[in-house]
């Protein structure tokens, strides 16, 4: 806060991006709050946790000092869509050769690892924050000269590849969450390209096609056979939602402290299978469980406007916005039903679109 008010002074920070700002110093507020007033029940974990949320803080400020300038975005769109390439590649190559293995190293065996996440749901939701970048870059419509108006350029072809290879990736790492929340941003994105001119429906049937055919070529078995086991996955989700809610009933408040569920878990679980279970695998709840109301209304506050940006990404005319505005609307959805907002790299960066997201241009 103080760097802020020296820039502000300064003219370097304009007035804007402060009152922008002001909403993600209320969330560190927040487990800032339950060190001074020594309201968590592990100070080295709310250390933690306080660390992780200033930093995606100073993301989202930092990004947004930048935000405005000419081809900032338009930068950001192109490096998350080579990003979502590389991340795919790296995925597939990774399952086939070296599997269980992170950089061909250390080998991990109670989860998938996937590029360089350690969990495969980790992976899938990196990829839906990368993958609305390639999908819009691909449905760019460049004029071609001659006497082919309506013919598809290259890029769309070359750029739908890549969507498949990142989808690809999805599908082999087996997340059933990332599946599903990938498929509802393509149906969006590809919705909203849907129009009349020829070119626009064979943009979209190249694309389309070419997911198709890269998710064939990997294969759907690994995806499939997660799916077998929904059923009592989701059984045991819904427990330890239930027990997080429980949680929050004792301190409705402040919570238990950020960062804390992992060790307050064990009194309130409905269930014992000799798993140790960190993660409440739904953001929602656990914000509830660690911070109180207060950290839920925060947190349900922040799903209403990005499911609201949802709604509006189609009507955006600056397709340099839209990646943004549908990839953290597909982070938020998946968070819901699990914790990316708890793994920092993605916090961070959802963050960042998020900033970014926020400008409609």
């Amino acid at each position: 806060m103080m760097f802020a008010a020296a820039f502000w002074s300064t003219g370097i920070l304009p007035d804007q991006s402060l009152k922008r700002a002001a909403w993600a110093l209320l969330v560190v507020a927040i487990p800032l709050a339950q060190l001074v007033f020594h309201t968590t029940v592990d100070r080295a974990a709310t250390q933690t946790a306080f660390l992780h949320i200033l930093a995606a803080a100073c993301g989202f400020w930092l990004v947004g000092l930048a935000a405005d300038r000419h081809g900032f975005r338009r930068s950001v769109n192109l490096a998350a869509a080579i990003a979502a390439g590389v991340l795919g590649t790296w995925g597939i190559l990774q399952f086939f050769l070296t599997p269980h293995q992170i950089f061909g190293v250390h080998t991990i065996l109670s989860t998938l690892p996937m590029g360089p996440f350690v969990d495969r749901d980790d992976f899938a939701a990196c990829v839906e924050l990368l993958l609305p970048a390639v999908v819009v870059l691909a449905f760019e419509r460049r004029t071609l000269p001659g006497r082919f108006p309506d013919a598809v350029p290259i890029s769309t072809t070359a750029w739908g590849a890549v969507a498949g290879l990142a989808v690809g990736g999805v599908i082999l790492s087996g997340s059933r969450a990332g599946f599903l929340v990938v498929v509802l941003q393509l149906g969006l994105l590809l919705s909203t390209n849907w129009s009349a001119p020829v070119h626009r429906r064979r943009m979209v049937g190249i694309v389309v096609g070419l997911v198709m055919v890269f998710g064939v070529m990997v294969g759907v078995k690994p995806l499939v056979e997660r799916y077998k086991g929904s059923w009592i996955s989701a059984s045991g989700r819904l427990d330890l939602v239930r027990s997080s809610v429980l949680m929050g009933t004792r301190h409705p408040f402040m919570g238990f402290g950020a960062g804390t569920w992992a060790e307050v878990y064990p009194r309130f679980q409905f269930f014992d299978d000799g798993t140790v279970y960190d993660y409440a695998h739904s953001d929602l709840a656990q914000a509830w469980a660690e911070t109180g109301s207060v950290g839920l209304i925060m947190c349900a506050a922040l799903l209403v406007y990005i499911f609201r940006m949802l709604r509006v990404a189609p009507r955006i005319k600056s397709r340099e916005n839209q990646p943004f505005c549908v990839g953290v609307a597909g982070i938020g959805l998946h968070a819901l039903i699990d914790f990316p907002l708890h793994i920092p790299a993605l916090l961070l960066l959802s963050a960042c679109w998020l900033r970014l997201a926020m400008d409609k241009g």
